[in-house]
């Protein structure tokens, strides 16, 4: 086909996506017209900027709440759902407009990027309604993106290239802002335009036969079996830990979450085809079970978090995302006939049950952790009749758990809903209610303090190894368990004392411990920096064996909120 052709259809497609969805072409157009105001710096004051600014997030969220009206009136017909779903889109648009925090926070873009999902799930399932075969419905959306994304790219790059050309050989002074002006042009207009424009006409027909080639050789070949090798590892994992009556670590949750995800992804997206291969069908009729055993460690991993530090919103979203894997999975399992919409529905109401309503991420956080700050303050003596006062006597260490608590329910809860802190109550207010300044980002001194940070770049030094039998390079989180170990010598980080030992012949060598290696290093070093080898380098000589530690990184937390360190391990064995 000519690139005149190609140019043609591209345009065709466009007018049609504005015919058919003129609500959602009048959003990219506002959003491109914003973003340029924006990006071109008019001389707005601080006010008008922050409403523009919040008016980007807005029509992100109406993009694809914008397209319900039209899609349920081809799906029924009727002009008055149409109108009417479209007033409710901008009553609901216009609520979360008004209650947009200035300035924005945590608790906000958590909430905004929840909602973004949920509209975006929901209209899948809007533009599926009455169609068969949701999961290839969602491969050819997915398809669409990567298209309309690769056009987009293609276009800019092309659109730039001329006008920088042609900004050099008539040594013209163009605005470079001009650049960024076509990138919002491009990703909103032209995207959203162009995307629409291949989505699937009500009465489009989607079969089986239509599911990519290249997606079915990547899942069967590729996907599928990287997910059984990820899975055999966690199991290796959990008998270990069986093994040697190790809890699991706190990255576990993490790692399951990830695996889980995409373990559901891959079974939803090939439920119309398993059929087609044995083993295939094989895999998803016993995978769901057999992914029982990483859920369970997952949770118990994360139970053991919130049981230590309670709940706080990532750790409520790790525990909701785990609910909805197990369901997920049971339903694989147990149902006879899948029925693909019940994956996104269940997500829709999970994600805003934990965003919205007493019992959402933020509520119930906000009480337990406020219940942890009351009881903190009671143990620092700085409660009387229900009131806060100072206390003198407090070290820096506890002045920083209690500013910890500060930072968090600023970013999360807004410090006016705190009942135990005065009424209207801010950061500034610190040295007032509490005796002590906010001191969060005055955490990193480097003497008598909670956190102790030391950084050091090794990556040009030549360092002799000669009297050394082994190098290792170790990367710990102090809060994680660790091993390593080969046919002659083991070293075993042990989190609870934070003892490194180095261990042979099933007898320890020696004894390191951390926190008073990390403390030691500070009182020798009058500030943070290191400046040569020798300023990084700690000794230490055991009966068996002469260590040598070269310090890269420390990132060390006294009151555990946070405690890394990276080093070069190096061990002569006598």
């Amino acid at each position: 086909m000519k690139i005149s052709n190609r140019i043609s259809n591209i345009i065709i497609k466009l007018k049609s996506s504005f015919q058919r969805f003129p609500e959602t072409a009048l959003v990219s157009i506002l959003l491109a017209v914003v973003g340029i105001i924006l990006n071109r710096e008019f001389n707005f004051s601080n006010d008008s900027i922050e409403s523009l600014e919040k008016l980007i997030m807005i029509l992100i969220l109406a993009v694809p709440i914008s397209t319900y009206g039209k899609l349920l009136y081809e799906n029924n017909n009727k002009i008055k759902i149409r109108i009417f779903v479209d007033i409710i889109a901008v009553i609901i648009l216009s609520v979360i407009y008004v209650n947009v925090p200035n300035p924005l926070d945590s608790k906000f873009m958590i909430r905004f990027f929840s909602l973004l999902i949920s509209f975006l799930l929901m209209f899948s399932l809007i533009g599926y309604y009455k169609k068969e075969n949701y999961s290839i419905f969602i491969i050819k959306l997915i398809s669409n993106f990567f298209i309309t994304f690769l056009y987009s790219l293609i276009l800019y790059i092309g659109i730039s290239s001329m006008i920088f050309t042609v900004e050099k050989l008539f040594e013209l002074n163009l605005n470079s802002e001009i650049y960024l002006d076509i990138y919002i042009l491009i990703s909103t207009i032209f995207s959203i335009t162009y995307f629409l424009a291949r989505l699937p006409e009500n009465d489009e027909k989607l079969k089986v036969i239509m599911y990519p080639s290249v997606l079915k050789k990547l899942i069967f070949y590729i996907i599928i079996p990287l997910i059984i090798i990820y899975t055999l590892i966690l199991y290796s994992y959990f008998i270990k830990i069986i093994m040697i009556k190790e809890f699991p670590i706190n990255l576990l949750s993490h790692l399951v979450l990830w695996y889980g995800l995409i373990s559901v992804l891959v079974l939803f997206f090939i439920n119309k085809i398993k059929d087609k291969n044995k083993f295939i069908k094989i895999f998803y009729k016993y995978f769901p079970l057999i992914f029982m055993v990483p859920l369970v460690m997952m949770f118990l991993a994360i139970f053991k978090r919130i049981f230590d530090y309670s709940i706080t919103p990532p750790r409520y979203f790790v525990v909701v995302l785990g609910i909805w894997l197990f369901f997920s999975m049971s339903y694989i399992f147990f149902s006879k006939k899948l029925n693909s919409k019940a994956f996104p529905l269940l997500a829709i109401f999970l994600i805003l049950i934990s965003v919205y309503g007493p019992q959402s991420s933020f509520t119930i956080s906000k009480k337990l952790q406020e219940n942890r700050f009351i009881s903190l303050l009671e143990s620092f003596d700085m409660l009387e009749n229900g009131e806060i006062i100072k206390n003198k006597n407090i070290s820096e260490i506890q002045e920083s758990e209690i500013s910890n608590f500060i930072k968090y329910f600023d970013e999360y809860s807004e410090l006016n809903n705190i009942q135990i802190l005065p009424e209207n109550f801010e950061i500034d207010d610190m040295k007032k209610v509490f005796g002590f300044e906010y001191n969060y980002y005055y955490r990193n001194k480097y003497k008598n303090s909670d956190i102790i940070n030391y950084y050091f770049y090794i990556e040009n030094e030549i360092i002799n190894i000669s009297e050394f039998d082994y190098i290792l390079d170790m990367n710990i989180n102090l809060s994680d368990p660790q091993t390593f170990k080969n046919e002659k010598i083991e070293i075993l980080y042990d989190d609870e004392t934070e003892n490194l030992k180095i261990m042979g012949n099933e007898e320890i060598y020696g004894v390191i411990n951390i926190e008073k290696m990390v403390k030691d290093f500070q009182t020798n070093h009058v500030s943070n920096d290191i400046n040569n080898l020798d300023e990084a380098s700690i000794y230490y000589d055991f009966d068996n064996v002469n260590v040598k530690i070269i310090i890269e990184n420390i990132n060390y937390a006294t009151d555990q909120s946070y405690n890394h360190i990276k080093f070069k391990l190096l061990i002569d064995i006598k």
